[in-house]
């Protein structure tokens, strides 16, 4: 503002200064530009925040673990459970569990589908029902869904054979005697390892089918070994009327022959079974469609045909006299998956199988689920 003065009077004289202002395109083209910077960072920002969110509540899970088992390792309650189920029984005790499921009911304390794994793969929960899919099958024990009061769930596994700890050693791990894959987002997304999905003590995700065949699920081909599968005689022994009868006449004294048992007890173990004779007709129906051995269906396939012919057993055993059984006496019949090139319409192919070495082929099996 100016004043000036005359004789007699004073003017105000008014000075504006204008400024010149944005234009609409200019303003555009700005918000434009904030618009692509927050689209490129708050995305980012957001992840590493879920990521810090997830990393401290699975931090604090594991603490929480840790200090729940070295106080029943001090109870002496640690040890001494045949069953994942039991153990967590007495873990409820000391942290707050609101719900169980047993290994084939998994699904009401976890997500159906999960992404394990660099590769993210995807697993069906419905598939595991053993320590041996999470690759202990040392623990011989079932899996235990668990869904906890914090919000975290998880699929556990007990190790039966776990010894006492020092109680009062500051080096014990005593969330040794289990192995667990949790969620700390609950049913939540993304289930993903090493996002919301974390695990410990070696967990390695072994589906239990490896080959989806006519919908069947089935594992690959192996070699029941008695000796590895029951370990002693003793072993063998006490498993009898869960497992098939000695085909030794009753006789134990080559129970390392007993292929049949082995190849049910391996089954056993993962929470699967042998397959039944009309579930080995789909198989083989699958093989050799029109009569002719498919190839390239074989090569996706649990099955193996070697230069030896092998001999699958089944779950639904027959048991008859042969001079080709063991001592002459009474045997196994398998199923001899090769003859069926031009017959697969019935199993006109069981041949007389004892699982002895003295048969011209190798003893093969599969389990199904």
């Amino acid at each position: 503002m100016l004043i000036k003065k005359t004789r007699g009077s004073i003017f105000i004289v008014a000075k504006y200064k204008f400024f010149r202002a944005f234009t609409l395109a200019e303003v555009l083209i700005t918000l434009t530009i904030i618009g692509i910077v927050a689209a490129l960072t708050i995305p980012t920002l957001y992840q590493n925040y879920k990521n810090r969110a997830w990393d401290t509540a699975a931090e604090v899970f594991e603490r929480k673990i840790s200090e729940a088992t070295k106080v029943m390792n001090s109870e002496m309650t640690l040890i001494g459970y045949n069953t994942t189920r039991d153990f967590v029984s007495e873990l409820s005790k000391h942290i707050k569990i609101i719900k169980t499921c047993d290994s084939n009911d998994l699904t009401n304390c976890f997500a159906e589908k999960f992404y394990w794994g660099a590769d993210n793969a995807e697993v069906n929960t419905t598939e595991l029902t053993t320590s041996q899919n999470f690759g202990k099958s040392e623990y011989e024990t079932e899996l235990v869904g668990v869904m906890f009061a914090n919000g975290v769930n998880a699929i556990m596994a007990y190790d039966k054979n776990c010894r006492t700890q020092d109680p009062y050693s500051n080096q014990i791990n005593t969330t040794g005697c289990l192995a667990m894959v949790y969620d700390v987002d609950g049913y939540n997304k993304p289930n993903t390892f090493s996002k919301d999905l974390r695990a410990f003590n070696g967990v390695s995700i072994i589906s239990g089918c490896d080959y989806y065949v006519n919908n069947l699920c089935l594992t690959t081909a192996f070699t029941p070994d008695p000796i590895s599968e029951f370990g002693d005689e003793d072993t063998y022994r006490s498993l009898e009327g869960s497992m098939y009868p000695s085909p030794l006449n009753g006789s134990y004294s080559e129970w390392t022959k007993d292929y049949v048992s082995a190849a049910k007890y391996h089954c056993s173990k993962m929470g699967m079974s042998l397959p039944s004779e009309s579930e080995m007709e789909k198989v083989v129906q699958y093989l050799y469609p029109d009569g002719k051995l498919d190839y390239d269906r074989l090569s996706k396939t649990p099955i193996s045909l070697g230069s030896v012919v092998d001999c699958y057993v089944t779950d639904e055993q027959r048991v008859g006299s042969s001079s080709t059984c063991l001592n002459n006496g009474s045997c196994y019949f398998g199923t001899r998956i090769a003859t069926f090139t031009n017959d697969f319409g019935g199993f006109n192919a069981l041949i007389a199988y004892a699982g002895s070495l003295g048969l011209s082929g190798s003893v093969s099996a599969v389990c199904v689920k």
